[in-house]
């Protein structure tokens, strides 16, 4: 009567294993073809980077160069003044250029750790006793009497403090 339900579905024929090796070796190379690519977009990138690093990081220099080139000549000038030729300096001019030089260093991003005469509590990641036999505790009042310096958040020089 109903025949068509006593039928095994038709099995799908087996697959040509050689047919199917090749399929995957085709797959394989391509594969690896695409990881070359990559590879080398990648290194093409990080060479590119690079590159532009370098590239910022002397624009940078040139910059703080060009800013302070002056102030260096003026005071190469007043050391041969002083040195070769005896003659008295002012040091308001001496202070001056310093000055200019501070500034310059500040625009491309050294950043002042306190001012002398300063008092703020003593923290040993950004201050330096200048008596070590009299060193503060963390938190107590200290007296900056020479400033440190900080790069990008970077404490380059401590600044030297003492108690009050």
């Amino acid at each position: 009567m109903f025949d068509w339900l006593k039928k095994q579905p038709a099995e799908e024929p087996a697959a040509d294993p050689k047919n199917e090796l090749q399929a995957l070796r085709l797959e394989l190379a391509e594969s690896q073809r695409r990881i070359e690519q990559l590879n080398s977009a990648l290194q093409t990138a990080q060479l590119q980077t690079e590159e532009l690093a370098s590239q910022k990081s002397a624009a940078t220099l040139e910059a703080l160069f060009r800013q302070s080139a002056s102030a260096i000549s003026q005071l190469r000038t007043q050391a041969y003044l002083y040195h070769q030729q005896g003659r008295s300096l002012s040091v308001e001019d001496v202070l001056r250029v310093a000055e200019r030089l501070i500034h310059a260093l500040e625009a491309a991003g050294l950043k002042p750790e306190g001012e002398p005469g300063q008092t703020e509590p003593y923290d040993p990641a950004r201050h330096t006793p200048l008596d070590p036999t009299r060193p503060p505790t963390p938190g107590q009042p200290v007296l900056i009497r020479l400033p440190g310096s900080s790069y990008q958040g970077k404490i380059l020089h401590k600044a030297g403090v003492e108690l009050p």
